[in-house]
């Protein structure tokens, strides 16, 4: 069962929440063999946390947790909200 969060909800549970464009996109393996990117935003402004000029988190791979959710019986495309997708120079 997926929690679904209104925007209140996500902006009280979000340490950080900022406008900026994306630099850089690198895949990677974690230490348990899971596929995950590793994306990096230029901050143009700081909305929520700490000020910084960069932030970089980590999410896994849109075509392992596809991989991962069909060996459980989920089909992908059966969910209601995709993955993020990232695009270096796209503004967010």
């Amino acid at each position: 069962m997926m929690l679904q969060l209104n925007l209140q909800q996500l902006t009280d549970l979000s340490e950080k929440i900022f406008v900026g464009q994306c630099v850089s996109i690198h895949p990677q393996t974690d230490a348990n063999g899971r596929h995950i990117l590793e994306v990096t935003y230029q901050v143009s402004e700081m909305l929520k946390g700490s000020p910084e000029t960069q932030v970089t988190f980590y999410q896994m791979s849109p075509d392992y947790a596809q991989e991962a959710l069909e060996r459980r019986g989920v089909r992908y495309s059966s969910l209601d909200i995709p993955l993020p997708s990232y695009e270096v120079g796209r503004k967010i």
